[in-house]
């Protein structure tokens, strides 16, 4: 990979194509002339090299020819894209530099306020501690040693959360117990037992329907 090309290799390239004849130059297939297309009495600037070898030669010649011709423009194109890339890319990287700084910034503050923060939380921890500390239950009675309110008193119930119950990952209806009564309908045995004969007459039913088209089938 070639090297980056330095400012005074483009600015040698530039004064090159500013010191030639001014363009646009044209072709008539192996001479060079000023102008956009050539026409008798154009300004002619030289030639390129002819070939002896028959038409494939002449081909490459017109191709050098228009190659030479059109240099004249492209040259000093190149050259200012070049210039206009490279004002682009220091622009990219100046701005590369700034959001960098500006990141390193936020960074910065945000550890600033989560110290802070993590400070404050341990002064409200060692300030609720310091609250409960008297708030005891007494050992013969369930009341509060400090204010002698019912246990547990105001001050335990509003500085100490109550404890969320604990979700059982097998709670679910084939882990239940079912009970008679409580998740099952209860009956008498009674009534078990009338729906028992209801249960056994509409079998017999059943079979005797079925016996009666067994029998019609086989007249």
């Amino acid at each position: 990979m070639n090297a980056p090309m330095t400012p005074d290799r483009l600015a040698e390239i530039l004064a090159r194509a500013e010191a030639a004849l001014p363009g646009p130059w044209c072709t008539d297939a192996w001479e060079i002339y000023q102008g956009t297309e050539y026409e008798v009495g154009a300004e002619w600037i030289g030639e390129t090299a002819r070939g002896v070898g028959g038409a494939a030669d002449m081909e490459q010649d017109r191709a050098t020819a228009a190659f030479v011709a059109a240099a004249r423009k492209d040259v000093p194109d190149l050259v200012a894209e070049v210039h206009r890339l490279r004002t682009q890319v220091a622009g990219l990287e100046r701005s590369a530099v700034l959001a960098e700084e500006d990141y390193r910034r936020v960074v910065r503050g945000a550890c600033q306020v989560e110290s802070q923060l993590r400070a404050r939380v341990a002064e409200l921890e060692t300030a609720q501690t310091a609250a409960l500390a008297p708030h005891v239950l007494y050992p013969d009675s369930a009341h509060c040693r400090a204010d002698g309110d019912p246990w547990p008193c105001p001050t335990v119930t509003a500085l100490v959360p109550a404890a969320a119950p604990v979700e059982d990952p097998h709670d679910s209806p084939l882990h239940h117990t079912y009970e008679t009564g409580r998740d099952l309908p209860s009956m008498t045995a009674d009534e078990a037992a009338t729906g028992d004969a209801q249960q056994l007459a509409r079998l017999e039913d059943a079979r005797q329907t079925l016996q009666q088209h067994r029998q019609g089938g086989a007249q």
